[in-house]
């Protein structure tokens, strides 16, 4: 689970899509091959799906990072809507970030990492997008 805040998002649609590039940037960097994106905003899971940055109904504020998120997220997966009640769990974390003013937190709780240092957060440690703020990196 990995916490991270952007400043000048001026809607919920936007920071949406901007949770969703940095999602995708983060997979990239764990050289993901597969995955899939969650999200509670059925416009945002319509534009993604649609893959056409030219799509009319792709507002003007989504298209620079609706298009970074395309060419990041080629080999990746879908995007999937899930009910607002379902994601109550990202809702709440979101909410935390926001009254959240510490440094960073990195932890892991995995059993198989006990004795190595964790792969995840040691790829993670120094990850830096410019734009946003890591908050917190937890391996579950």
């Amino acid at each position: 689970m990995i916490q991270a805040s952007t400043h000048d998002v001026c809607s919920p649609l936007i920071a949406e899509v901007y949770a969703l590039l940095f999602a995708a940037k983060i997979s990239c960097r764990l050289q993901l091959q597969q995955g899939s994106f969650l999200t509670d905003n059925l416009s945002l899971a319509k534009m993604a799906a649609s893959r056409d940055i030219n799509n009319t109904n792709i507002s003007w504020r989504c298209r620079q990072p609706i298009s970074e998120f395309f060419q990041i997220s080629h080999s990746l997966n879908a995007v999937y809507h899930i009910s607002r009640n379902t994601n109550g769990i990202a809702h709440n974390c979101a909410h935390q970030v926001l009254n959240s003013r510490v440094e960073p937190v990195f932890s892991c709780s995995r059993s198989s990492h006990a004795n190595v240092p964790c792969p995840f957060l040691q790829s993670l440690l120094n990850f830096q997008v410019q734009g946003y703020v890591t908050h917190a990196v937890h391996c579950l």
